[in-house]
């Protein structure tokens, strides 16, 4: 057993480790917004237009057949990777000290942020709201928004990774600070309001009647600034402060959404939170699901143009392609049993049937 990525002391023998805080992504992979544990029922998109799936454990066999369009085989089953978390990559210790940070970050600001509870805004000069919390601790929150980095990275979520010097530098200000009770980290920082990466974060409101689920949990392989999306908030950092104003990179469109300068945290002066409207929200899950569409649609081109390659010695025609992903995107088909490697050849041998085509044996 390795040492723990973060300590690098103690072993690592943390199993289901969360790269991603469960409480600010549980409504979004748990199925119907559950809050329950183990209920999680996720689609990630792979690098070979595939889809892969992944069920909690006390998900019903019955909702895993729906999804899957049969029954889940035992194989499955012990290969499931739950993909918000890993196991062996922290040790037990520095994963009680990141669980008491994120009780006093769910607590304290994003408990009373679902309630639509907050005490002090102010206005950018657009007149969006960014809440300002007087009574909490900024460092801690900075501390708090640093681990999901340095975590997403350390556990490459997604691809996700930080600059080699900026995840050791994330590490070793997470193993100063991250102590055994809030008070301790509290103390650890004295007098100092340096902060080591300028952060930018936002929270917008799920209205009641939208689904849940249909939240991002996104980490964007961009480094001007590195980008997390985690349900309801985004967290954006920053590798410098002039990076602030000069980063054309505000992700999901958030560049017409927020100042660019105002709710950013250059400092542990005051915690800061951009609050958008359900309307922004919305576009905010928009966009990665667009931008799904576009990448699965290119993948299964890609896909198929390589199929007819190796089959005919040349690519298919445009109406060739279109046909194959009418047939890949037929009605019926379980969600679960079409992004799939035998629902992709059983597309392209349809579309050569009614291309009175027969691949060479």
């Amino acid at each position: 057993m390795e040492n723990c990525r973060l300590c690098r002391q103690n072993k690592a023998d943390k199993k289901n480790a969360h790269l991603i805080p469960h409480f600010l992504i549980k409504t979004a992979v748990n199925e119907g917004g559950s809050k329950e544990r183990e209920k999680e029922l996720v689609f990630g998109l792979s690098s070979t237009g595939l889809v892969d799936v992944y069920f909690g454990r006390e998900l019903s066999v019955e909702k895993i057949t729906e999804v899957l369009g049969r029954e889940e085989t035992d194989e499955e089953i012990v290969a499931r990777q739950d993909p918000f978390a890993r196991d062996y990559l922290v040790c037990s210790k520095c994963e009680k000290k990141l669980s008491i940070l994120e009780g006093y970050v769910a607590q304290q600001l994003y408990n009373p942020l679902l309630k639509g509870k907050v005490s002090k805004t102010i206005k950018d000069s657009h007149g969006r709201s960014i809440a300002v919390y007087e009574q909490l601790s900024p460092h801690l929150y900075a501390l708090f928004v640093y681990s999901i980095f340095w975590r997403a990275s350390a556990g490459s979520y997604g691809g996700f990774k930080l600059q080699p010097n900026i995840e050791e530098e994330l590490r070793d200000y997470l193993n100063i600070h991250l102590l055994d009770d809030i008070d301790e980290m509290i103390a650890s920082f004295g007098g100092s309001q340096l902060l080591p990466f300028p952060i930018t974060s936002t929270y917008a409101p799920t209205p009641n009647e939208v689904d849940p689920t249909a939240n991002s949990i996104t980490a964007e392989n961009t480094r001007f600034p590195y980008f997390i999306t985690a349900n309801a908030m985004t967290f954006q950092m920053f590798e410098k402060p002039k990076q602030v104003k000069a980063s054309v990179q505000h992700l999901h469109g958030l560049s017409r959404m927020i100042d660019r300068v105002l709710p950013c945290m250059f400092d542990a002066s005051h915690l800061k939170v951009a609050l958008l409207t359900e309307e922004e929200g919305r576009a905010l899950v928009n966009y990665p699901l667009q931008q799904f569409a576009t990448t699965e649609t290119r993948l299964l081109r890609g896909t198929f143009q390589e199929l007819c390659m190796r089959a005919f010695g040349k690519k298919p025609g445009p109406l060739m392609e279109n046909r194959y992903i009418q047939h890949f995107m037929k009605e019926g088909i379980p969600l679960g049993a079409r992004y799939t490697a035998h629902h992709m050849a059983q597309s392209a041998m349809d579309t050569f049937i009614d291309f009175g085509l027969a691949p060479n044996a």
